[in-house]
């Protein structure tokens, strides 16, 4: 792992947004951003990389990956950008912000139901907690921990059943109302939940 090395993955970071300072150094923003990646890659229909190991280092491996998805324009799998999960606030990474966060069985979800459903248009993935706390997130939000998208529902050309959001995997579905079942919420927490915005 070479300063060049590391300087490509600090570009590569800032080109799906996350805004790591770039100076060759695998320093805490830069490792997080390599893990996430490395857990995330290969949902797609990328070939010829296979899984990669998650510890933050930037190898051959992992580097290869990289360009791979940059020359896809920042796919994390066939259908979905990591661009359309991350913040809506803040693109600078601190402790608490990450700016992309985002689970595999998410985007592996997001991909069975868009079988389902045609395309699928994210409102928001990801969010910091100060983001969160902007927009009236609940305080234990599944958005902080990069398990929950909103649907933007103006943009697609069916709703989404709650059948549909479980068969695709989704534990957590948040439906807008008693009187119309169509899905706003989807998110892959640890126990079955549902609920209604009003």
């Amino acid at each position: 792992m070479t300063k060049a090395d590391l300087t490509e993955v600090q570009y590569f970071a800032n080109s799906l947004g996350v805004g790591v300072t770039i100076d060759g150094r695998n320093g805490y923003f830069t490792r997080r951003f390599v893990k996430m990646f490395q857990d995330t890659f290969q949902i797609g229909d990328y070939s010829g990389v296979g899984r990669l190991v998650v510890d933050g280092i930037p190898g051959p491996k992992t580097l290869e990956a990289m360009r791979m998805c940059r020359a896809e324009g920042g796919r994390v799998s066939r259908h979905f950008h990591y661009k359309e999960f991350r913040n809506k606030g803040s693109l600078t990474p601190t402790v608490s912000n990450h700016v992309i966060r985002l689970e595999r069985e998410l985007v592996e979800g997001l991909e069975r139901l868009r079988k389902e459903t045609g395309p699928i248009h994210i409102a928001s993935g990801y969010r910091s907690p100060v983001h969160n706390r902007s927009v009236g997130g609940v305080n234990n939000s599944q958005h902080l921990y990069g398990r929950a998208v909103d649907l933007h529902r103006s943009r697609m050309r069916s709703n989404v059943t709650e059948a549909q959001a479980r068969a695709a995997g989704f534990s957590g579905v948040g439906i807008e109302s008693r009187t119309n079942n169509s899905v706003i919420h989807l998110d892959v927490r640890p126990t079955p939940t549902r609920w209604y915005y009003r």
